[in-house]
């Protein structure tokens, strides 16, 4: 997905600040939450 590789090359590049969700509805947020959450910590 694209979404988890923007994630990936931005983690692997060294950034280490928050990253924004912009999306419509609470299931979305929630998703999209998940995805950080799996990519960045393993969750």
């Amino acid at each position: 997905e694209a979404t988890i590789k923007m994630i990936e090359m931005c983690r692997d590049g060294g950034y280490r600040g928050f990253y924004g969700i912009e999306t419509s509805g609470r299931e979305g947020i929630k998703r999209s939450k998940e995805v950080l959450d799996k990519v960045l910590f393993g969750k």
